[in-house]
């Protein structure tokens, strides 16, 4: 399959409104500059499909910034905190799949 330059892709979390309305006691981090030398999570939660959706979203980030970082990391929703913070200390963003 070719790469396609009219690929859009749209981005929703499900589990938090960024707005203020969401839960109060969820803390957000700053939105990087670059992924360029970063360390990028991908965090699969065991559904169909959601292991391919991860590495194809890896495959077009890597096309824009050779230089980053990629690791998986598997569990099941909802993700144990252990699993969590092993990953938030381990890279610098990442990508959850919450959803078939």
């Amino acid at each position: 399959m070719g790469s396609n330059a009219s690929t859009h892709l749209s981005v929703v979390n499900p589990t938090f409104n960024y707005d203020g309305t969401g839960d109060s006691e969820r803390e957000t981090t700053p939105h990087l500059d670059t992924l360029s030398g970063k360390v990028v999570g991908l965090l699969w939660n065991a559904k169909p499909f959601g292991d391919v959706a991860l590495r194809t979203a890896s495959e077009r980030i890597a096309e824009r910034f050779p230089d980053v970082e990629f690791r998986f990391y598997s569990g099941h929703q909802p993700h144990p905190p252990t699993l969590l913070a092993k990953v938030a200390e381990e890279v610098d963003a990442a990508i959850l799949c919450t959803a078939d």
